[in-house]
């Protein structure tokens, strides 16, 4: 009697309850985006960069015997995990899933040739997914691998240390299948379309300037190019192309409707796309060489003065293959490339967003003085030397200098923090 005297309507089941909570919440984030955003970021820097957490990382360096703080140091880790695995769903649910941004390929207006193909557009959201979760729960399982009370009492610091480097070489592996996969997609039958560099890792970033675009665009240089080609008949003056590996930089008529001549081997199109295309490749395995590295010195049994021998050989080879990387990139530089075979291309380094990519890749240079054997031998005498001077101002300059050596020793020692 009493079931009967409901309407049908008013009997919820539990996929409308997960509905109508799914909406609240998107509208409660809707409205407070910007809030929830600063307050994201506020918390991932509170819990990795808190002053007081590096003590625990730096005890059980020094005494098997480690602290109840030492022994819940993965917390940290573990916070700044969820904490970006939130951001990221709040970014998906925020922008969408199929109007360019969220987990979408680039914005719907400038989608590439990987987001025509529906293969190719679910290929690279599966890749660039994978890569942003992978960053995110990244320095959780490296620190619970080296702090895991199962191997503290069985195992060496070296051993332990080993296991990290074993972790983090197969989230390497990973990243550069995945990477390599979303490089492919956006190479693989180019025609009529533009190329450019990845971007940010290949990681979803849809708060960026470009929209979450997964290469660099030359759209804005391709409009350039356009408008002089148009300007010039009318105006009688020559649009010319500046072809950057001929030393006395000479010029030639340009014009679409014919095929771009080179002046040299170099200069051809393919070549041009071949150069841009080993200099991403570098970038992308440069990362997965050095760790492999690492951990080939850490399990091999020779002296500790070979070992050191063979960390100055990879920290070289590594600079090296990140110069390379960026001078190919660099001197790939073309506007519009005509192939005899019709098919148009655009190798293009000179648009705003690839010159925000290369500068944060060189700005990234800067890791090398933290990494072995530099920052035994180079880096860490000289800031003990500055730390010196530092800690003569009053009140502040002792915390001071012993929470950025604490902080800088923390970063050296997870490759999450190198790489990441």
């Amino acid at each position: 009697m009493n079931s009967s005297s409901h309407p049908k309507g008013d009997s919820q089941t539990p996929s409308s309850n997960t509905s109508s909570v799914f909406e609240k919440y998107r509208t409660f984030l809707v409205r407070n985006r910007i809030f929830l955003r600063f307050l994201e970021d506020g918390l991932s820097k509170l819990v990795l960069y808190a002053p007081s957490r590096f003590v625990a990382h730096s005890e059980e360096e020094l005494d098997q015997n480690v602290s109840p703080s030492a022994q819940n140091k993965i917390l940290p880790e573990s916070l700044y995990a969820v904490i970006h695995l939130w951001s990221l769903l709040n970014d998906t649910l925020y922008h969408g899933f199929g109007k360019g941004n969220g987990l979408t390929v680039g914005n719907i207006d400038e989608m590439d040739v990987a987001s025509k193909n529906e293969f190719s557009r679910k290929f690279v959201i599966i890749c660039r997914l994978t890569l942003s979760m992978l960053e995110c729960i990244a320095p959780a399982l490296e620190v619970s691998a080296y702090s895991s009370r199962r191997y503290r009492n069985h195992q060496t610091i070296q051993e332990r240390y080993v296991k990290t480097l074993e972790i983090s070489n197969t989230f390497e592996r990973i990243k550069f299948v995945c990477r390599v996969g979303i490089l492919m997609m956006n190479y693989w039958k180019q025609c009529s379309t533009t190329t450019g560099i990845l971007q940010n890792g290949g990681m979803l970033d849809p708060e960026g300037e470009h929209h979450d675009s997964f290469i660099t665009s030359s759209k804005s240089e391709e409009y350039r190019i356009k408008k002089l080609l148009y300007v010039g008949p009318r105006s009688g003056r020559t649009s010319r192309r500046t072809h950057v590996l001929d030393s006395n930089h000479r010029h030639d008529t340009h014009d679409d409707s014919m095929d771009v001549q080179p002046l040299n081997v170099l200069d051809a199109p393919r070549a041009r796309l071949a150069m841009l295309v080993l200099g991403e490749i570098l970038h992308v395995y440069r990362p997965l060489y050095y760790i492999h590295s690492s951990l080939k010195q850490e399990k091999s049994s020779d002296s500790n003065m070979n070992k050191r021998l063979h960390q100055f050989k990879s920290w070289i080879i590594s600079l090296c293959m990140d110069l390379l990387s960026q001078k190919l990139i660099m001197i790939s530089k073309s506007r519009s490339l005509v192939f005899k075979d019709g098919c148009h291309l655009s190798v293009d380094t000179s648009s705003h967003s690839t010159k925000e990519e290369l500068y944060r890749r060189k700005l990234r240079l800067v890791l090398y003085l933290l990494r072995a054997p530099i920052w035994d031998s180079l880096t860490r005498p000289g800031l003990m030397h500055v730390g010196s001077i530092v800690r003569s101002v009053p009140f502040v300059g002792e915390s001071l200098v012993q929470y950025c050596f604490d902080m800088l020793e923390y970063c050296k020692k997870w490759h999450f923090m190198m790489e990441g």
